[in-house]
């Protein structure tokens, strides 16, 4: 069984949202990635590193 955890928000701030509405948004600012296109979780982490100009895929993964 695989169980996943999403936090709504730094503060819960968008719980009330993903509840009513049966979804799970991402909520990165200024994300105009469409994840479509992408063939790998590797091609998504080097875009974040990129995009959020993080130090390491570590924090990209996470």
């Amino acid at each position: 069984m695989s169980i996943w955890l999403f936090r709504a928000g730094e503060s819960g701030e968008y719980e009330n949202k993903f509840l009513s509405d049966n979804r799970v948004y991402l909520t990165w600012d200024e994300l105009d990635i469409d994840l479509k296109r992408l063939s790998s979780k590797e091609e998504l982490y080097n875009i974040l590193i990129d995009k959020y100009d993080l130090d390491k895929e570590k924090t990209a993964i996470n």
